[in-house]
C-alpha cells in the first residue's frame, strides 16, 4: 500500500482487498492469518495515509471495524477466545499470540516450585519446596489445546505455483524494515497532499 508507484484509487483498492481477504480468513477460521491482516492495516505507516483511507466503502470499513472488534485487546482478548472456541472445523488456524501470551503468563507469573509448607514430600531431610502442580496443570492444558488445534489439519493439495510465488514475495520483501517502510508512507503522504488524492 505504502509505496509512491501506487497512485490515487489503487491505494484504496488495495486497502479494501486485505479487508476482504482478512473477513475471508476469519470465516475460514484462520485467525493468525486474520490478525497479521489487521495488524497491517492498523500500522502507521498504512493507517495515517487518510486521503487513501476516506476512499474506502462503508461496507468496507464496517468489515474493518469488525475486525477491530474481533482483535481488541479488551479482558484478555474476551471476544477473540470465544470465538476460537466456536470454530471446530477441520483447518482451524488459531491466534498462536494468545497461546504464546498464556505460555509466558502462566511461566513467568508462577513459581515452579513452591514452598513444602504440609510436608508433602516426606523423602527430604529438610523442610524444602515441591513442584508447583497447578502451574503446570495450567500449561499442559494451553499446549494440549494447541496440539489438538494441530491434529484436527485437513488434507490439503500443496499448490507448488503459489508456494514459490510466496516465497519470492517473502525473500524480496523479507529485508524491509519499519524505517523503510515509514520513508515510503511519508512520500505518499506528501505526495497526496502536493497534487490532490485523485488529481
Amino acid at each position: 500500500v505504502s509505496t509512491q508507484s501506487t497512485w490515487g484509487k489503487k491505494r484504496t483498492h488495495f486497502i479494501q482487498k486485505a479487508i476482504k481477504i482478512a473477513r475471508e480468513c476469519v470465516q475460514a477460521n484462520n485467525y493468525n492469518a486474520a490478525c497479521a491482516i489487521h495488524g497491517a492495516l492498523l500500522s502507521q505507516c498504512v493507517f495515517r495515509l487518510k486521503d487513501a483511507w476516506a476512499g474506502v466503502d462503508k461496507k468496507q470499513m464496517k468489515e474493518f471495524d469488525e475486525l477491530k472488534n474481533l482483535f481488541l485487546n479488551r479482558k484478555n482478548y474476551k471476544t477473540l477466545r470465544a470465538d476460537m472456541a466456536q470454530a471446530h472445523g477441520p483447518g482451524t488456524i488459531p491466534h498462536i499470540g494468545i497461546f504464546t501470551q498464556d505460555l509466558v503468563f502462566i511461566d513467568e507469573g508462577n513459581e515452579s516450585r513452591i514452598d513444602d509448607m504440609f510436608g508433602l514430600d516426606e523423602q527430604r531431610k529438610e523442610k524444602g519446596q515441591v513442584i508447583h502442580f497447578a502451574k503446570w496443570v495450567r500449561y499442559h492444558e494451553r499446549v494440549k489445546k494447541l496440539q489438538a488445534y494441530q491434529a484436527n489439519r485437513p488434507t490439503a493439495t500443496v499448490d507448488l505455483v503459489m508456494q514459490a510465488k510466496f516465497k519470492e514475495e517473502f525473500q524480496e520483501w523479507g529485508t524491509v524494515d519499519e524505517e523503510h517502510l515509514w520513508q515510503k508512507s511519508t512520500e505518499v503522504k506528501k505526495a497526496d497532499e502536493k497534487k490532490g488524492f485523485f488529481g
